[in-house]
């Protein structure tokens, strides 16, 4: 393979990094090493930046998952890129936005907060940067069919 040839890839189905359900940025690194290996000169150092800049990305809004602030423009400004390049890897790699992602991890520990902790549900909606319970509790609801109250109690077989 020549430097700089154009090297054909597939749109990924999203289930591929996930693992039990959550997004495994193990799987994900095995994917893009086996990626990488097509690639040569250039073309892999660049490939390599990028996957260590998603990396740390990753990292990032794991680490501040539970920061009210977590949005695009400090992730951006973090990592001083624009939000068309973060965009880009993240479709690119997970097909679906950095938004998209960032809210469905927000949610998915929301999910756990609820599951492992003993949290009240206001508690878990400050923690997570709702101002008004009930906004989380409709939050919630719309996305899952129940309360939060409800999907715990179902969850750890009360119902």
């Amino acid at each position: 393979r020549e430097i700089g040839e154009e090297i054909q890839v597939t749109p990924l189905d999203e289930s591929l990094f996930y693992k039990d359900g959550a997004f495994s940025l193990e799987v994900a690194r095995n994917y893009l090493r086996e990626l990488s290996s097509q690639l040569v000169g250039k073309d892999q150092i660049y490939h390599q930046e990028i996957l260590e800049l998603f990396e740390k990305i990753v990292r990032f809004i794991d680490n501040n998952i539970e920061n009210p602030e977590l949005t695009i423009p400090l992730i951006c400004e973090n990592f001083q890129i624009k939000k068309n390049t973060l965009n880009y890897i993240f479709q690119t790699l997970l097909n679906e936005t950095a938004f998209e992602y960032i809210s469905r991890a927000k949610h998915n520990h929301i999910k756990k907060l609820l599951l492992n902790t003993d949290l009240t549900v206001n508690e878990i909606s400050h923690l997570m940067g709702y101002s008004q319970p009930s906004s989380f509790i409709r939050y919630f609801k719309n996305i899952e069919g129940v309360t939060p109250g409800t999907y715990r109690e179902q969850a750890r077989g009360k119902c």
